[in-house]
């Protein structure tokens, strides 16, 4: 019986010492769930240096390192690194490194990086990094999201798969880009091949990215185009702009071709929305030997390895577009 009591005594000055005690900073934090754990239900108004939690913390403020297998919960400031299974929640400010598995959400300032499976939502930023979703205020650094980065203001690069929003972005890389300062334009070309395609522009005032569809007559294949762009010259009236490229043309069932490239783009404006284009383009094409849908195309360089066609030729490029 002796034994028993002892046994409870010490698992309750493990698990529950807080009760009676004032503390409000710790070395060490360590338990179970809320309020298992050794600061116990006043976890919320004590601050730690390092924590370890096997499911998840509860604490006022994190100093060094906060370790929980689902989710940590800091109330106010995290300093140091924060990693969670899932959830990272920090109700101030936080200044170091947080890693989960799914989310990171800080209420006000992060001075540091974010990693996070799907979601990252802090106020102001530096480093973003996310599986889908970077949400933050003013961004001073880098967002990198699989799908969405929104912000205010950006001082550096966004790098979206599909999606960047911000009011000022001088580098957002997606192939769609809503900048409230920067530029959209909706355009229609025709290259050597004979392909034409309605393509949308966005970006930046130095970087934009591009999407287009379209039909090539010839062949009758249909195609999609994708790429990145930079401002290289921007006067009132005649701009220059430097494209890389990637276009594809199909017929959905047997047969695909695809040209990957650079291109230069003097461009005109001759009203104040409207704009004419043209300029040389380097291509590689590639496609299956035997199905070449340009017979008559020359190439400065080829090879043919396997079933795969690759060459090496010029092109030309030219269309109009207005400014959205």
């Amino acid at each position: 019986m002796k034994k028993r009591i002892a046994s409870l005594a010490v698992m309750a000055a493990i698990y529950f010492p807080s009760f009676g005690q004032t503390d409000t900073l710790r070395k060490i934090h360590a338990g179970f769930i809320y309020p298992v754990s050794s600061n116990g239900y006043n976890a919320a108004q004590i601050s730690n240096d390092f924590s370890l939690h096997t499911l998840s913390g509860v604490s006022k403020n994190e100093n060094i390192l906060s370790i929980a297998g689902i989710s940590n919960h800091i109330k106010q400031d995290a300093r140091g690194v924060q990693l969670a299974g899932v959830l990272n929640m920090i109700g101030n400010t936080a200044r170091g490194v947080q890693v989960a598995g799914c989310a990171n959400f800080i209420k006000k300032d992060a001075k540091g990086l974010q990693v996070a499976g799907l979601t990252n939502i802090s106020g102001n930023a530096e480093l973003q990094i996310s599986g889908l979703l970077n949400v933050a205020g003013d961004v001073d650094g880098l967002q990198v999201a699989g799908l969405i980065n929104k912000a205010r203001n950006v001082k550096g690069v966004q790098l979206a798969g599909l999606i960047n929003v911000a009011e000022s972005s001088d580098y957002p890389i997606g192939i769609i880009n809503v900048i409230k300062n920067g530029k959209q334009a909706l355009g229609l070309s025709y290259d050597e091949t004979g392909t034409g395609l309605l393509t949308y522009r966005s970006g930046g005032r130095v970087l934009y990215g591009l999407i287009g569809l379209g039909y090539n007559l010839d062949t009758e294949y249909y195609g999609l185009e994708a790429g990145i762009g930079a401002h290289i010259l921007k006067g009132e009236h005649f701009l220059l702009n430097a494209e890389t490229f990637s276009q594809w043309l199909t017929d959905f069932h047997d047969f695909s071709y695809s040209k990957h490239g650079i291109r230069l783009l003097p461009t005109l404006r001759i009203a104040s929305r409207l704009e004419v284009f043209a300029g040389p383009t380097f291509n590689v094409t590639q496609f299956d030997t035997g199905q070449s849908p340009f017979p008559d195309k020359k190439y400065f360089w080829k090879k043919e390895r396997g079933d795969c066609f690759t060459g090496m030729s010029v092109g030309y490029v030219g269309g109009v577009q207005i400014s959205l």
